[in-house]
């Protein structure tokens, strides 16, 4: 069998799948893993840009973006997107290795960020002391840990059965077609 640029001359790649229709069997495995990669990782963008406390009852926010912290969850939230969005177009075995990237990078943020939330229940406690400062929780920092546990769980993720109709479906379009090629 011949291979030209990846694909053997009947169509197939490595991997057994025709080309076209085995990239959608593939991706369909793997969109409950990126939608919810790329969820995470939004969820920790943007708690990093929600105020973490206030002080004054509310008048002055903090940001998490300011510190350098919120800035790793900021890019730990770009990195959630970007391999979450690279195990759809990826190939099956570089598919398994993102999966697996993706799920110690979702473990090391949601570490980061649990550390994150006892030192903000720590510094607020210790600013409540103050009488004129009038600390309060703001909601960034539970938003990112939010992404960082969807990106933490996002690797074992699995779509929902197919039903007979649509697995009937999904044979018909995976099938090899006579004459297709091939010896």
């Amino acid at each position: 069998m011949r291979r030209d640029r990846g694909w053997n001359v009947d169509g197939e790649n490595a991997g057994g799948e025709t080309a076209g229709h085995g990239a959608a069997r593939r991706t369909h495995h793997a969109w409950p893993v990126a939608a919810a990669a790329v969820v995470g990782g939004t969820l920790l963008a943007v708690g990093a840009v929600l105020p973490w406390f206030t002080l004054f009852a509310g008048l002055h926010g903090y940001p998490g973006i300011i510190s350098i912290s919120g800035r790793a969850l900021a890019v730990g939230g770009a990195v959630g997107i970007v391999v979450g969005a690279s195990v759809l177009w990826a190939p099956p075995r570089r598919a398994a290795v993102a999966r697996w990237g993706l799920a110690v990078v979702g473990a090391l943020l949601l570490g980061y960020a649990a550390y994150l939330v006892v030192g903000l229940l720590a510094t607020v406690r210790g600013l409540a002391a103050q009488p004129l400062a009038v600390p309060r929780l703001g909601p960034g920092l539970f938003v990112s840990t939010a992404g960082a546990a969807l990106v933490a769980v996002a690797p074992w993720l699995r779509p929902a059965p197919l039903r007979r109709a649509e697995a009937r479906d999904v044979a018909r379009l995976t099938a090899r077609r006579p004459g297709a090629g091939g010896p």
